[in-house]
């Protein structure tokens, strides 16, 4: 079986388990102003980037007295994995506390995926990495072939999957095969593995926020593909859970 084919029957059972909507009945918050006051961009699943599908989704969702996004439910996506992305997404976004008479206020938002988008990870870079992918030959060059390996030099804190953490936490782990380019930027994110499909998405959306020394073949800049293991554990500080 295919990724994306896999990724459609995983959204089956979530559909029957209600994490994933069809459509939410009554009225929707004004989306003209969330009050974002830090963003963070969607991974484009990597199967949907290859094949050059795009789409949309649609969330609606609460805020938090800290100002995080909470009650996350996908009204509406093309493909499954662009929910999943979105939510992770989501979830990483920092917003302005918003209530109407002591209550969160339901939202919405659109995502699009599309190589114009600036919703999602998928710079000119990484259209340039798509493109040399699907030759038979990439220029990829191997951990082995460069003249050292590429440091972090900024990491970014996975965000612990939210519907996870309702339900008492568990630990957890997920595997991330990505690129870096010439400039030491994280692309194209592929989740190899995960114990829970939320720590796979949640990881790679912390991952596409690092950086790296640029990676160097014979003294020039290369892009070259690394891997990493994700580790999750639950939150153990009262203020880092989320509101009842």
């Amino acid at each position: 079986m295919s990724t994306i084919a896999s990724w459609r029957g995983l959204a089956g059972c979530l559909l029957g388990a209600g994490l994933v909507a069809a459509a939410i009945p009554g009225a929707v918050a004004d989306t003209t102003d969330l009050g974002v006051k830090e963003r963070a961009p969607a991974v484009y699943p990597y199967e949907l980037a290859m094949a050059g599908v795009e789409g949309e989704v649609e969330l609606q969702f609460n805020v938090d007295s800290g100002g995080l996004a909470r009650d996350i439910v996908v009204v509406r996506a093309n493909e499954p994995a662009f929910g999943f992305a979105a939510q992770a997404m989501l979830e990483a976004w920092q917003f302005e506390p918003r209530t109407e008479k002591g209550r969160p206020v339901q939202q919405t938002l659109k995502v699009r995926f599309d190589s114009a988008s600036s919703d999602v990870a998928l710079d000119a870079s990484a259209r340039e990495l798509l493109a040399e992918l699907k030759k038979e030959k990439p220029d990829i060059t191997k951990a082995n072939a460069l003249d050292g390996v590429p440091w972090a030099v900024k990491t970014v804190k996975p965000i612990y999957p939210r519907n996870l953490l309702k339900a008492s936490g568990v630990s957890g782990e997920a595997t991330i095969d990505f690129l870096v380019d010439r400039n030491g930027k994280v692309q194209l994110p592929r989740i190899v593995s995960s114990t829970q499909w939320e720590f796979g998405w949640a990881a790679a959306t912390a991952l596409l926020r690092f950086e790296f020394t640029p990676p160097m073949r014979a003294g020039e800049p290369t892009a070259t593909r690394m891997r990493l293991p994700i580790k999750f554990l639950p939150p153990a500080k009262p203020e880092d859970r989320p509101d009842p």
